[in-house]
């Protein structure tokens, strides 16, 4: 039988087609890494580990924790950014990965959204907005109140310039249009000494370091950031519905793949991840560290990476923030 080029050609690449469908079929066939920018032994890193053992059960494999700290989560996003798009190299991190590469743009040489295929949020982070308790305000609507007919005259800590407790601060003076006094610290703990001391007046901070010195009295809860209240001091408001409805802040722990990875992997490793969100023993694990279990669609995930990056963009736009 006579066969034209063309339909050479045609059943060549035919043959080619089922490839990478078979090799997602077949994944994982090795073990899998995922990359953590951030120290050893931190917040992060001990997640990444409960996480992995429950994902090396799960898929058969082992599954490699590798620490890849410095320049601001950087480093460790960038590596898994050029990693080969396979599912075997993932990054777990937090919505720090949104920002950082927003301050540090001469630095960063990867874009947070186009070069990540989200796989699933694993846990939102409470941040609670806490209050030395000489400041004459309960709530959200009485802070706004105090604050504008005080402008400048309070100040509020971060646990560091550009990061998530420093850009909630500066969103909350944005959307209750007051002005306030930012002033950094190298980490959260000597904020919240000096919070207490009185040299400052206001923190956004985890709830799992915050809360505590809210039952003790040292402190006061002004509002959570979340959209909905926390379950480990449901008595406590959101600031949205206590004053400023359209605030809302949070963070989150994730886990993205390299863009282009084939979407059967995808859609293998988020049912895997939610599956092992949904356990009651993990659950109970994330609520223990103060995060309240997450999980999702790919779809939904995207959406959240697209929308807090397009938030954080703005703060930072708007507020002139930079780590110069």
């Amino acid at each position: 039988m006579k066969m034209t080029r063309f339909s050479l050609v045609s059943i060549a690449l035919a043959a080619c087609l089922p490839l990478a469908s078979a090799h997602a079929q077949g994944f994982p066939d090795k073990p899998l890494k995922i990359v953590v920018p951030y120290s050893a032994g931190g917040g992060g890193d001990i997640l990444a580990r409960m996480f992995a053992e429950q994902l090396k059960d799960r898929l058969g494999q082992p599954v490699i924790v590798e620490n890849k700290p410095g320049a601001g989560t950087l480093i460790g996003s960038e590596y898994v950014a050029k990693s080969a798009p396979d599912g075997y190299t993932l990054l777990l991190t937090t919505n720090s990965l949104l920002i950082a590469p927003i301050l540090n743009a001469g630095a960063a040489k990867f874009d947070p959204v186009k070069d990540f295929a989200p796989v699933a949020p694993i846990g939102s982070i409470a941040i609670m907005l806490v209050a030395n308790p000489s400041l004459p305000a309960n709530n959200a609507a009485e802070l706004v109140a105090y604050l504008k007919k005080n402008p400048g005259k309070v100040s509020f800590a971060s646990a560091g310039a550009g990061g998530i407790t420093h850009l909630s601060g500066e969103l909350f003076k944005m959307r209750a249009g007051v002005d306030m006094v930012h002033v950094p610290y190298k980490g959260a703990a000597p904020a919240l000494t000096d919070l207490m001391g009185g040299q400052v007046g206001l923190l956004f901070d985890a709830v799992i370091t915050a809360y505590p010195h809210v039952k003790s009295g040292k402190l006061k809860a002004i509002g959570l950031g979340n959209a909905t209240r926390w379950a480990g001091a449901p008595d406590v408001p959101t600031i949205a519905e206590s004053g400023l409805p359209d605030f809302k802040v949070s963070g989150w722990y994730g886990v993205l793949a390299p863009a282009g990875t084939p979407a059967k992997v995808l859609e293998r490793l988020n049912s895997e991840a939610n599956a092992i969100i949904k356990d009651p023993e993990f659950a109970r694990k994330l609520q223990e560290k103060g995060l309240t279990p997450m999980g999702g669609s790919l779809e939904q995930y995207r959406v959240t990476v697209q929308e807090d990056h397009a938030t954080w963009h703005k703060v930072i736009k708007d507020g002139h923030i930079s780590l110069q």
